[in-house]
């Protein structure tokens, strides 16, 4: 009899082959619920409501380092983006320069969300410019804080996905606040209307460069599991492992097919040779050995940023499973 699993994770490209049924985790029957990784984060965080799920790497650490163990982690990540592209400003703003945030009123929906702690890992460590020097106006009604409640923050947002315009949106269009840190592109920048751009306005030169300079190409989800479960079947995290690696690797694989583009980017196949030359045939690695920096890295922003009070290490963190590929 298969291990039966339930399953919660958003709907990628790398994970629609447990959707479709072209991947299966060997001895496991993985019932798949695809839904907003905001809706997964909050469900997990209050109730354990999944057997495996996508979850915030930011949240994830954090309940670690409180002493909150009923998760482990796989190696697995299946959200992965650079953040310099997450702050925005007005399109007359005078501001151009990170440096200039100094003393500005900076929107922000979660303040622990990973995509944030990246982005401010970075004016710290690039910039100088540290959390303190800016006001950090939140979207939610927990007040945006390195100690704010990240459950009711989850909670928050999950309700805030209700609303047609985001309050911060409206309140950096109005003026309200100078800039705006979201992982979600403002309406107003994917309706061209002119009003809104990057704080970068070259925000792809510099994540390349990031990533020259560092080699991280940033976390931000990975994939959890109960703790007892794992206790009581430890062979399930290499075969979920090794599924999760065969649905990416399918994943990318398809978008080399020019017959049919698999997305809807015409040049794709271009940017994925740039993606190539840039990081390395597999420019988005799965398992512990080929991750440990960017974790490490991770794990010190957000100590660095007063959201934990104690590095764990990242043994304590994730499962040592590592892909087959890199080993051979």
């Amino acid at each position: 009899m298969p291990l039966k699993l339930n399953f919660a994770c958003g709907e990628y490209d790398r994970t629609l082959p447990f959707r479709t049924g072209d991947v299966r985790a060997e001895g496991i029957e993985l019932n798949y619920t695809p839904q907003a990784p905001e809706l997964t984060f909050y469900e997990q965080m209050k109730d354990l409501r999944w057997d495996v799920s996508e979850m915030s790497t930011s949240a994830y650490v954090q309940m670690r380092a409180k002493g909150r163990n009923d998760l482990i982690a796989l190696p697995v990540f299946p959200s992965r983006v650079f953040r310099h592209s997450a702050l925005y400003v007005r399109t007359d703003s005078d501001i151009r320069r990170p440096e200039q945030l100094r003393g500005k009123r900076v929107g922000i929906g979660w303040y622990q969300m990973s995509g944030a702690v990246w982005c401010r890992g970075a004016l710290m460590d690039d910039y100088g410019v540290m959390p303190h020097e800016i006001e950090w106006v939140s979207g939610t009604d927990v007040k945006a804080a390195a100690n704010a409640d990240q459950v009711h923050q989850a909670g928050d947002m999950v309700a805030g996905t209700k609303h047609d315009k985001p309050r911060l949106e409206v309140m950096l269009e109005n003026g309200e606040i100078d800039a705006l840190l979201s992982v979600h592109s403002p309406r107003a920048m994917e309706r061209n209307e002119g009003t809104v751009r990057y704080l970068f306005e070259n925000c792809r030169e510099v994540e390349e460069d990031y990533f020259r300079r560092t080699g991280i190409f940033p976390i931000m989800h990975t994939i959890v599991m109960k703790q007892e479960i794992y206790d009581q079947h430890q062979w399930a995290a290499q075969s979920l492992f090794d599924a999760f690696e065969e649905a990416k690797n399918r994943a990318v694989a398809k978008l080399y097919d020019l017959n049919a583009l698999s997305v809807a980017v015409p040049f794709i196949v271009h940017e994925i040779e740039h993606t190539r030359r840039l990081m390395g045939p597999d420019y988005w690695p799965f398992g512990l050995a080929a991750n440990s920096h960017c974790i490490s890295t991770f794990v010190r922003h957000l100590h660095d940023q007063e959201i934990i009070a104690s590095k764990p290490d990242i043994s304590e963190l994730f499962l040592n499973i590592n892909s087959k590929r890199a080993a051979a």
